[in-house]
């Protein structure tokens, strides 16, 4: 079904009050996800394997 997704629908929703996202799933693109959780330094190096990773199958 992911075709049947635009764009617009691709956002990671806000945080709710207690620190968790709300209920559901959530897709989005890859670049999003990197850009809105890979901001420590620990988390870049993680994202980053996981695009080696990706990269080699």
């Amino acid at each position: 079904m992911k075709g049947n997704i635009s764009n617009n629908e691709l956002r990671i929703p806000e945080f709710l009050e207690n620190g968790n996202l709300p209920p559901g799933i959530h897709s989005v693109s890859w670049s999003e996800f990197k850009e809105k959780y890979g901001i420590r330094f620990k988390r870049k190096q993680q994202l980053a394997g996981l695009d080696k990773k990706e990269s080699v199958k």
